[in-house]
């Protein structure tokens, strides 16, 4: 519970200090919710990916004048909560260890993370449109500018995350669980 309940108030609260990382208006120089957001499934476990769609929802209605009830407000938050779950379930599987012992863990987990923010990026942007609050017109350079605000984060704040601050977390988290003591 204290996990859910710290994710969530840090997701809201990294979701607003964005606006003070924006390098020019509506532009984002880093987005480190998302980065928070894969840290968490990967260092922590894919059954917190509901939370990450309860913290974007809440993110979302705090942070930005969106109506709860629209339909981008939902699309949007889905896909990011499913690129993101998607992304650390691959990596999962493809037992990237995140310690980042080796170059290969490195290599899949910067392809991983890259490829999920464009999927991130060019859905989410593609919801906008189809909700009729993104101008067609305007979707290559949403897509762009979401790619990489999401991506910085995920190449620069899950992996320090995962190497200094998962592991404590973990054996706070599971402390009977033997693979984390």
């Amino acid at each position: 519970m204290a996990i859910a309940i710290g994710f969530t108030f840090l997701y809201v609260v990294l979701d607003r200090s964005v606006v003070f990382f924006q390098m020019w208006e509506g532009i984002s120089a880093w987005y480190p919710p998302a980065g928070l957001a894969l840290a968490l499934l990967v260092g922590l476990d894919l059954a917190y990916a509901p939370l990450l769609l309860i913290a974007g929802l809440i993110a979302a209605r705090v942070n930005y004048p969106l109506s709860a009830f629209s339909v981008g407000f939902w699309a949007v938050n889905l896909v990011v909560a499913a690129g993101y779950t998607g992304a650390a379930y691959i990596m999962r599987r493809l037992r990237v260890n995140i310690a980042f012992r080796s170059l290969r863990d490195v290599n899949l987990f910067v392809i991983v993370a890259l490829a999920a923010s464009f999927c991130v990026a060019a859905t989410g942007s593609a919801a906008f449109v189809w909700a009729g609050t993104l101008r067609r017109a305007d979707y290559p350079r949403a897509v762009l500018n979401w790619w990489v605000g999401d991506a910085v984060a995920l190449i620069c704040l899950t992996p320090f995350l995962l190497i200094h601050f998962t592991p404590w977390l973990r054996r706070r988290a599971f402390p009977n669980d033997p693979v984390f003591s």
